[in-house]
């Protein structure tokens, strides 16, 4: 039986919300994004969504295409805060439909104007870690608008190493 992504879309979308209104508190925040595209001949669903509150996320994400399934479950956690610098860590989960899974697990470090984050994914006999540094240069008066910059670097124990950085830009409308 195939299903359209509208479907798909619909039917994780519906099933969210429902968990959601179960589970859901007035302190508790919730979020569903989902994506359906076609690209190179091969349509392509994502859908996902989280459920916080001011220490605990736990979140679910799909993937599916040209045959291919991937879910992921992660559950993050704000270790230390003192109201404007944190301290958090991350766990996680996925699989797909070909029986490869994966761990995943990291610790971050946040500021108003740093954060600095550490990633770890065992895939079989793969381990990656990842080291990423952000920082915010200048931003508008009102906190809507931000300039800044990073940079990152991956690793894996079987000799693979890729840094890159870049600058970043964004703005919330009111």
């Amino acid at each position: 039986m195939t299903s359209s992504p509208a479907n798909f879309v619909a039917t994780a979308g519906v099933l969210f919300l429902v968990v959601c209104a179960v589970l859901g508190e007035e302190k508790r925040a919730w979020n569903i994004h989902g994506d359906a595209g076609v690209g190179n001949g091969v349509g392509t669903q994502t859908l996902g969504g989280y459920i916080a509150d001011d220490r605990n996320k736990l979140s679910l994400d799909g993937l599916r295409s040209n045959g291919y399934q991937r879910g992921q479950v992660e559950y993050g956690r704000q270790i230390l805060t003192d109201g404007t610098r944190s301290l958090t860590g991350h766990a996680g989960l996925s699989a797909d439909n070909f029986g490869n899974q994966a761990k995943n697990f990291g610790l971050g470090y946040q500021d108003p104007k740093n954060s600095v984050t550490w990633d770890r994914s065992l895939q079989g006999p793969v381990r990656t870690d990842s080291f990423r540094g952000e920082r915010t240069f200048w931003s508008t008066n009102d906190g809507r608008g931000t300039l800044g910059g990073y940079i990152q670097h991956d690793r894996n124990n079987f000799g693979m190493r890729n840094t890159h950085g870049g600058l970043s830009g964004t703005y919330r409308f009111p």
